[in-house]
């Protein structure tokens, strides 16, 4: 069977949607972070941090604690901006990925690659299964990129 030169890549759409929801993960963690700089909005998290039930919840919750009662209103913003950044460049990936456009499997090619030697520290100083599964599915997606790209 003969396909036509547009015919949907299924590993860019998985790659694309993957983007999206990293996407808006990222957004909602932007949008979270300027939430706090409300105290209202911040008193409310910690009593909601302090109403966790003993465990790893709660050693969880002590962390999330320390760090908000340690970060500025300043921080906050800044926070929330390199969060917003990064969602719109996932956002501007999966778009083009979604379109089929050569130019996002450079841009994602090299955004992702970017970010390996930032995981591979991170695993160095405290290896996970979740830290080594992404750096594993960003390895994969590199080499599926730099694949397609040589096909071209």
């Amino acid at each position: 069977m003969i396909r036509s030169k547009k015919h949907r890549d299924r590993i860019l759409a998985a790659i694309a949607l993957f983007k999206f929801v990293k996407s808006a993960l990222l957004l909602a963690g932007a949008l979270s972070a300027w939430q706090l700089i409300d105290p209202h909005s911040a008193n409310e998290v910690k009593r909601w941090l302090l109403q966790l039930p003993s465990g790893l919840e709660q050693s969880l919750g002590d962390r999330l604690l320390a760090w908000l009662t340690s970060t500025s209103s300043e921080d906050l913003r800044i926070i929330g901006l390199v969060l917003l950044g990064y969602a719109t460049l996932f956002t501007t990936e999966g778009t083009g990925l979604w379109l089929q456009k050569r130019w996002a499997e450079y841009l994602t090619l090299v955004a992702t690659a970017s970010f390996l030697p930032f995981e591979i520290y991170e695993i160095v100083k405290v290896a996970s299964f979740v830290r080594i599964a992404v750096l594993v599915a960003n390895i994969a997606v590199i080499g599926y990129l730099i694949w397609k790209v040589r096909q071209k």
